[in-house]
């Protein structure tokens, strides 16, 4: 009996998993990563190879991640305001039109560190909203199957995420080294048309408030960081320490190694994209190695209390 009971209750949280919502989520973001991974990755080559300069490297990458650093607050403001699922199909879709914009200005001017740089921090204004309204969007949908559910989703997005980022670097290089800059432009068109289009039929409602007075998106953004600090000071403390984590190790990670591949070395976009990849495979494999330490330390606590007693 007991046994029939766990299996229903099994079913009924897997289920919201399969969802036909939550499957057309998890694939516009992953086909909308993917594309914006393989830009980056070919853009990022393309500078490399035209000035053999990290200094100029470095200032494209950090050009275009300040949008991201003062814009994804306001884009959780948004995500409150919105349908979630208009944002995300509008953010696509901008995006999509943005590269063939760009696509078709490069192939009458030519490429140059200006317009790429223009294009980067453009793309990476619309992904300051996009990465919010995902996250706003699961508890919307799950809200009604409890919080370890969301975990899952959330888990699941995450995953993803991390797979999505994974092909671009050995493809990238492959394709890169092959057909140069402008079919890895096509692809990602592709990518953000796609994603827009299967987010289309993703069914997610306006954000429910209830009948509370909505406050100004100043007010909620200064509620947000008094929730932080003084609500949730432990949390505050990590998200601190892993900018200081990123800001020591982005400057390598991200400049460093693939300037050294590249210039110093010496070695071809796919020596490179492989080398990527391998670093990205690390991550998903650290990911599920700290997912598997975290459940035996919870399994192992209990037994462990049970031979004190």
């Amino acid at each position: 009996m007991n046994t029939a009971i766990k299996r229903k209750n099994d079913n009924s949280t897997q289920r919201p998993l399969r969802s036909r919502d939550f499957v057309l989520l998890v694939a516009g973001q992953g086909i909308s990563l993917f594309g914006n991974m393989m830009l980056q990755f070919a853009m990022s080559m393309w500078v490399l190879d035209e000035t053999g300069s990290a200094t100029i490297f470095a200032s494209v990458l950090a050009i275009s991640i300040v949008p991201t650093i003062l814009l994804s607050p306001f884009g959780g403001v948004l995500a409150d305001r919105v349908n979630r699922r208009t944002i995300m199909v509008a953010l696509d879709a901008i995006s999509a039109v943005l590269v063939l914009a760009s696509a078709i200005v490069f192939a009458s001017t030519g490429f140059h560190i200006a317009s790429i740089a223009t294009m980067q921090v453009l793309l990476a204004v619309l992904g300051a909203f996009e990465t919010p309204t995902v996250q706003a969007a699961l508890p919307q949908m799950f809200r009604q199957h409890g919080p370890a559910t969301m975990r899952q989703g959330m888990a699941v997005i995450n995953q993803v995420q991390q797979l999505s980022s994974l092909l671009p670097s050995f493809l990238g290089g492959v394709l890169y080294a092959m057909f140069g800059i402008r079919l890895m432009m096509i692809i990602t068109i592709v990518s953000f048309a796609g994603a827009a289009a299967l987010e289309c039929f993703i069914r997610l409602g306006a954000p429910d408030r209830g009948d509370e007075e909505l406050p100004t998106p100043l007010e909620d953004l200064k509620a947000g960081v008094r929730f932080l600090i003084r609500d949730r000071p432990n949390v505050f403390k990590l998200l601190l320490f892993a900018a200081v984590l990123n800001f020591v190790l982005i400057g390598y990670s991200g400049v460093g190694f693939p300037y050294t591949i590249r210039t110093v070395l010496g070695f071809d976009a796919t020596i490179y994209g492989i080398a990527d990849g391998l670093i990205g495979v690390s991550g998903v494999a650290g990911a599920f190695t700290t997912a598997l330490f975290a459940v035996l330390t919870v399994l192992m606590v209990p037994l462990a209390e049970q031979f004190e007693d």
